[in-house]
């Protein structure tokens, strides 16, 4: 019975809980049709989009599907590694690493180039000035993390101009022009593969995909994750929405 109360009471007053009830509280209170209108419209979507089972049907129809290159037994020339989210700059312990939500492309990147799948591997993106000055941008220190696990200097590249997706594409194409004409493989998060395809595509850049950091939802999810409203469901929401509007202004841009 305790067990019960504790989970209803968790159910009940958890922040995200709270502010959905506020909500619906509030439609009750407004006589005005309009504002009722209104803020019912607002209530839901805030509900829909921190619910974490629709937000898992949302990511299970965006994301590229997993491949399995082992399989394949084809190998490439270089295995390119968008950055963005891989590492943190500021560790409390200097000489440990900070791994993000993202560490999962590098992660992915080491496994292709440890099995032979890739001989070596490009980690591509900028960083502050600062931090590229004193060697702790974002690629720099991946480069670093890649060399701990084994893989030697002259088999990781960097690029380190890239602000964006379009960037990351374009100065890696410069970066080969004078190369002879390669098989490449890129690496980024499952859902922002179709937005890299794209902008790879279009400076002339064929590369095979090997989408990695998905969106694991198990397909039967407690009663609780398919009710209550999630402050993490939310977060995902908002970095799948970030990609669909960029989608969008990159094909405006004509960057895809």
């Amino acid at each position: 019975m305790f067990y019960f109360f504790s989970k209803l009471l968790d159910f009940m007053i958890m922040p995200y809980c709270l502010m959905l009830w506020g909500l619906v509280a509030i439609l009750f209170f407004i006589k005005q049709t309009k504002i009722r209108v209104f803020i019912g419209i607002i209530a839901l979507f805030f509900y829909l989009q921190s619910n974490t089972y629709l937000v898992a049907q949302l990511y299970k129809l965006w994301e590229w599907p997993a491949q399995n290159k082992t399989a394949t037994g084809k190998t490439y020339d270089l295995g390119i590694i968008l950055s963005g989210g891989l590492l943190g700059a500021y560790s409390p312990i200097p000489e440990y690493f900070d791994l993000e939500r993202g560490s999962d492309r590098l992660l992915t990147g080491y496994f292709l180039y440890k099995k032979g799948i890739c001989r070596k591997l490009l980690l591509t993106g900028a960083d502050h000035p600062n931090l590229i000055a004193q060697g702790r941008g974002e690629v720099q220190l991946a480069k670093k993390l890649l060399m701990e696990w084994g893989v030697p200097d002259e088999a990781i590249l960097l690029e380190t101009k890239a602000r964006n997706t379009y960037e990351n594409a374009l100065f890696v194409a410069s970066m080969l022009e004078d190369e002879p004409a390669q098989d490449l493989l890129l690496v980024t998060s499952a859902y922002h593969m179709r937005r890299s395809i794209g902008c790879f595509t279009k400076v002339g850049l064929r590369t095979d995909p090997f989408p990695s950091d998905f969106f694991i939802s198990p397909d039967h999810l407690p009663l609780k994750y398919c009710l209550t409203p999630d402050p993490k469901a939310s977060e995902a929401f908002q970095k799948l929405w970030r990609e669909w509007v960029g989608m969008i202004a990159y094909k405006m841009a004509g960057y895809r």
